[in-house]
Formats: C-alpha cells, sequence, structure tokens
C-alpha cells in the first residue's frame, strides 16, 4: 500500500476532521468512553470505535486505522475530554508539562507500534497533569505515512519543544 493509494488527509480537512472527532469523544457517555480508552490499537478496532467513524464520518480512517485508534484512545484520556484543535502545540504541552527530553527522544525516534504506545504513555503523562493538547498536531504525528512528511512533523514538535523550554529559562534567568 502506497502513499498515492491511501493520501492522508489534507492539513485543511484534518483540522476540521480531528475537531469533529474530539467534539464526539467529549459528548461520549462514560461508559462507551471507557471502551474506547481500553482499546488496543494493535487488534482489530471494538465495534464502538467502528460506530464513531461511521457515523461521524472519518473519512479514509480504515486505511490506516491503527493510527485513528491511537488517536481516539488517546483522546479518551483527558477529563475534561478534550475540546478541540486549539489547546497548546504537542511540543509545548510536553515542555510545559515537564517531559524529559530522553522520553522526548524515544517518542519521536519511534515508528509503528512503539511509537503509538509511547504516544499512548505521553497522553497519559500530560492527562495526569491536565495538560491539554492539540489534537491536530497528534493526529498528524500519528497519520503521517511519507518518511518526509513524518520527519517534518517530529522536527515541528521537537521545535516547539526546546522553544518553551527556552523560553521558560529565560523567564527564571
Amino acid at each position: 500500500m502506497t502513499t498515492q493509494e491511501h493520501p492522508e488527509p489534507e492539513k485543511e480537512n484534518l483540522d476540521h476532521i480531528v475537531g469533529r472527532l474530539a467534539g464526539a469523544v467529549a459528548r461520549l457517555d462514560p461508559g462507551r468512553r471507557a471502551t474506547l480508552r481500553r482499546m488496543d490499537a494493535e487488534r482489530d478496532p471494538p465495534l464502538e470505535f467502528i460506530k464513531l467513524m461511521v457515523t461521524l464520518p472519518i473519512p479514509r480512517w480504515e486505511h490506516n486505522p491503527r493510527a485513528w485508534q491511537t488517536l481516539v484512545a488517546g483522546m479518551t484520556l483527558f477529563d475534561p475530554p478534550p475540546a478541540g484543535t486549539r489547546s497548546s502545540r504537542l511540543g509545548r504541552a510536553l515542555a510545559e508539562g515537564g517531559f524529559s527530553e530522553a522520553r522526548l527522544e524515544r517518542l519521536l525516534a519511534a515508528q509503528g507500534a512503539a511509537g503509538r504506545r509511547l504516544f499512548l504513555r505521553a497522553c497519559r503523562f500530560l492527562a495526569a497533569k491536565r495538560m491539554p493538547i492539540n489534537w491536530l498536531d497528534a493526529a498528524q504525528f500519528l497519520l503521517a505515512t511519507d518518511p518526509q512528511r513524518a520527519r517534518n512533523i517530529r522536527l515541528s514538535i521537537a521545535r516547539s519543544f526546546f522553544r518553551t523550554q527556552a523560553s521558560a529559562s529565560d523567564r527564571r534567568a
């Protein structure tokens, strides 16, 4: 399967799609959210996930279901639920939350199942600190299939992380 056969959603559309998804996750009752929180992105999705994706509808989700499952599972970890895509950039939220550089390096270097697992760990870290994140950043991180685009997204996350650290350091000085 090539990126020509299953292109990534366009950024303009992805912002709208992720916003609708975050809103839908926020409106789920606690039982449905719990089902989605427990889903394992390395296994077939539960019917609750398929129902969510089909009823919204989310275009082409079945071309990269593991990434979409991971995104939804990450959203369910936050209480209150995610409001949309206008929160802090992912790198900034990680820096403000005190995520270590070593953990960031592992997250940004990981791919496939390991990357999805580390992304969910980062979500748990941020959720525990009540640090909302920009779900568009998260979606781009998880959905990128083109190697150059994936590198650019990871660079953007790192840049945001280190700029936030530098800014906090300047304020302390």
